[in-house]
Order: structure tokens, then sequence, then C-alpha cells
């Protein structure tokens, strides 16, 4: 039995060519673009903050270098004559701060509520350290989390959902992005709250 052939259409390469470059590169372009602006943004990210990426190891930095990066960050933090940190001050912070660390801390455990309890006077006494961390802490890397954030309001306010008030979508949007917090919590602890709140009758 023959084998039946397919009729291919032979596409000159002039169009192939033209096709390239109308669509593919001009996408291909725009995502080496967004790529290089993306890691640039890291490089400048890393520039600043990098000396408390391991805040547990400035015990190893020379007071020199210290000076400098805290110098860097005040720049890189300032708007104007506006400044979110004083240098000095935070040099000055980092040079009693970081013999209370062990080497292996993350700049999570160093700004917990937890461990700066356990010194005396530590939210007054180290004011730019924890603003600096904060904001470290709080610097969105991607925008995977917002774009998320956007799928679960899509899924949440649906066609039945229509007349959902803002308060009830925020609520509820919270517990499903916050999901791995919210299925931490004992719903009879909840439910208690929720019923001595709403409770007429006081005993």
């Amino acid at each position: 039995m023959a084998r039946r052939t397919v009729w291919k259409p032979r596409i000159p390469r002039q169009l192939i060519a033209l096709f390239n470059l109308i669509n593919h590169y001009p996408i291909l372009r725009a995502a080496v673009k967004s790529f290089s602006e993306r890691f640039n943004q890291f490089k400048i990210y890393s520039d600043n903050f990098s000396f408390l990426y391991n805040i547990g190891e400035l015990q190893k930095i020379t007071n020199d270098d210290l000076m400098k990066s805290c110098l860097d960050l005040q720049n890189y933090l300032s708007d104007g004559e506006l400044y979110d940190i004083v240098a000095s001050e935070l040099y000055e912070e980092l040079l009693v701060f970081r013999h209370t660390m062990k080497e292996d801390s993350t700049p999570i455990e160093a700004s917990s509520t937890q461990f700066l309890k356990t010194i005396p006077g530590a939210f007054t006494a180290f004011p730019n350290i924890l603003i600096s961390l904060r904001i470290l802490l709080t610097i969105p890397i991607t925008s995977a989390s917002a774009e998320r954030s956007f799928s679960k309001l899509k899924i949440i306010k649906n066609y039945p959902r229509n007349t959902i008030s803002q308060k009830r979508l925020t609520e509820l949007a919270t517990i499903a992005i916050e999901n791995e917090t919210a299925n931490t919590l004992n719903f009879m602890d909840v439910i208690e709250l929720f019923a001595s709140k709403k409770s007429r009758k006081k005993f």
C-alpha cells in the first residue's frame, strides 16, 4: 500500500525572516529589557542592603567599611533633605547591636519582636536599625505575590458574588492570601472571640 504524501507548503525564507522581525524580535527585546531592568534593580538593592543580609556577620566588617555602608544606605533612602535614617546614628547603633547577634542571624530574626524584647530598651535604642531592617524586609523582590492577590480576587468576587461589599471582600481576600496563617488558627478560639464581641447579654 502506497504511503499518502502530505503536501507541505514551502514558505520563502524572506517571509520567515520578516515574520520574526515583526513578531518574535520585538517580544524578545522587550523580555531582555525587562530582565535587565529587574536585575539592575536587584543590584542596586544588593549594593545598598547587602551588609544587612547576614547581620550576624557584621562583627567581621571593619569600622570604615561599616561606616561607608551606612552612608551609602542613607543616600539611597533619602529624598532631598529628608532622610529615613541617619548614617552616623546607624553606625553607632550597629557597633553595639552586632555584638548581640549570632553569626548565622538573619534580618527577620534581628527585627523580630521576641528577640528585641530580650534587649532592654531595644525599641528606643536602635531606631535606625529597625527602620533599615523593616525597609529591607518589605522590598518586593518580584510581583508574583501581587499577581496572586489579584488572582484570588477574581476567584472570590465572581458573578454570583457581584454585590459583595468592599469590607467583606477585603477580609475574604486576606484569608485567602494568608491561607498558611489562617490554617493554623484555632476555630473554637475564633468563635468564642466572635461570640464575646457580638453577645448582647452581659453576665
